[in-house]
């Protein structure tokens, strides 16, 4: 069964909002949903309607906050040495989107991508496997890529994410704009199938992580320590932020 639309949460930035913010805070902006809203009562293979409904307001509630997580990870990613330098000896800036979705598989090999055709001549968020991306078209069988259907939803979900948060840095971050209004940044999506942690719950598999780092390969992990014995290059330590809770309600 195909989606008339491909959007069953709303997202909408509203880079003014004020309201339970302190008189400090009031200069901060945050992601808010949700089109919370489905009239359909049939059953599908493909989307998990009853999860849907029943923990959907509180995965966009998780959502919402990974995405100012997210937000906020950006603005000091940026400042970072490494960036500072690349911006000024013109580098580029890359970051990365990895998507992963949970084991389970698609019952129904007929679902299908429902979302709108993408023609990524004209995108700024491009795919790390290019073969992938002549499947952004609408009724696209899930299972073409195989692994019942999750390395193209890991790709879609990439995609997506980088899109969304793409205009979410773009609005907020003045460093992330003048970087792209500049031309130094490159961004890019890419889709791991299943999240390798299989400890994690299903919802909290279904998820992205970013990272950033310079042409030069520099690259950040936060909260790294060294352990006794070991030596710890500091210098290639540049920018990552990896995102937990960024969850889709109802998946297969």
């Amino acid at each position: 069964m195909n989606c008339q639309s491909n959007n069953l949460y709303g997202y909408e930035y509203d880079s003014a909002r004020t309201a339970n913010l302190s008189t400090s805070d009031k200069h901060q902006t945050t992601v808010h949903s949700v089109v919370y809203k489905t009239t359909r009562a049939e059953i599908s293979y493909c989307f998990n309607y009853d999860e849907f409904r029943s923990h959907g307001m509180d995965y966009a509630s998780q959502v919402d906050g990974a995405l100012d997580n997210l937000k906020t990870s950006m603005q000091s990613a940026l400042m970072r040495d490494c960036i500072v330098r690349a911006k000024r000896q013109k580098e580029k800036v890359e970051i990365t989107v990895t998507g992963y979705t949970d084991p389970k598989k698609y019952r129904d090999q007929e679902c299908a991508y429902s979302g709108v055709t993408i023609d990524f001549a004209k995108e700024a968020v491009h795919l790390i496997d290019s073969e992938a991306e002549p499947y952004f078209v609408n009724g696209t069988l899930m299972k073409i890529r195989g692994g019942g259907g999750n390395p193209l939803l890991s790709d879609l979900r990439a995609y997506w994410a980088a899109v969304l948060l793409d205009s979410i840095w773009n609005a907020s971050v003045p460093a992330y704009q003048e970087l792209r209004q500049l031309g130094l940044l490159v961004i890019k999506a890419e889709g791991k199938s299943v999240n390798p942690d299989a400890k994690r719950s299903l919802a909290s598999q279904r998820s992205i992580a970013v990272e950033v780092k310079t042409e030069a390969g520099e690259v950040w992990k936060p909260g790294q320590k060294p352990q006794p014995g070991q030596v710890v290059d500091l210098w290639n330590q540049c920018a990552t932020h990896n995102s937990d809770g960024f969850s889709d309600a109802g998946e297969k």
